[in-house]
């Protein structure tokens, strides 16, 4: 199902199907896992048309403080992406601790980087995939199936 999956040795992956972008991460964000999900994001967005989602995987948090270069790399990923972008979920494994966390994090790259598209964090990817579909073409079922895949592929290192 999943069109592409690729492991980056600095504990992330990233994959897409239709229109969904998938990111994973089960180490703490780097400058090297940031500049490869913003190559492969481009390259996503130059070979498809039309509107596009995202899904970024939480899969275990390392709550350490980003470096300038990291943030700087953060904002220009965002700045990237064009006006298509519709929707981007987070999903963090981990309880309310981790969810509350992430989605702290979440307001504060909204508020400096005036994301212009929604993002919303879940605790569970099925939740994640119903929200998803109100933004993409792409049915429910497909959607929770592929970020599926994906979570189960992540899981595999």
């Amino acid at each position: 199902m999943i069109e592409r999956f690729e492991r980056h040795a600095a504990g992330s992956a990233v994959g897409h199907y239709r229109d969904l972008y998938l990111t994973g991460w089960w180490t703490e964000v780097s400058v090297p896992s940031l500049q490869h999900i913003r190559e492969h994001r481009l390259e996503f967005l130059r070979t498809r048309e039309g509107p596009v989602i995202g899904i970024q995987l939480v899969l275990q948090i390392e709550a350490k403080r980003l470096s300038k270069e990291a943030r700087a790399l953060i904002e220009q990923i965002n700045r990237d992406a064009p006006q298509r972008f519709r929707a981007e979920a987070f999903y963090v494994a981990g309880g309310s601790i981790a969810l509350a966390a992430v989605r702290f994090v979440i307001a504060g790259v909204q508020l400096v980087n005036k994301t212009e598209w929604p993002l919303e964090v879940f605790g569970s990817t099925s939740d994640a995939a119903r929200w998803l579909a109100t933004h993409s073409a792409t049915p429910e079922h497909e959607l929770a199936a592929a970020i599926n895949q994906f979570a189960r592929q992540c899981g595999e290192r």
